[in-house]
């Protein structure tokens, strides 16, 4: 399954991207610059560079994705 995940880098972000990569699922991540994109590749996750505030930035990563889970908090 392919995962679209937003707020992968924080607390419960990171164990659910953990999770999901553990159960051998796709995770495409939304995140906010590269230091961030190494923190999610570095845990076998796809980072999506992008801004929760501008859809626009992630619309084809999500739209392609099997389910979406939303962890983001700001």
């Amino acid at each position: 399954m392919r995962i679209f995940l937003t707020g992968g880098t924080g607390y419960i972000g990171s164990a659910v991207l953990d999770a999901f990569v553990r159960a051998g699922h796709r995770v495409d991540a939304l995140v906010r610059n590269s230091e961030k994109a190494a923190f999610v590749q570095e845990r076998g996750g796809n980072a999506v560079l992008g801004d929760a505030a501008d859809p626009k930035t992630y619309a084809d990563a999500a739209a392609a994705a099997d389910g979406v889970v939303l962890t983001a908090f700001e």
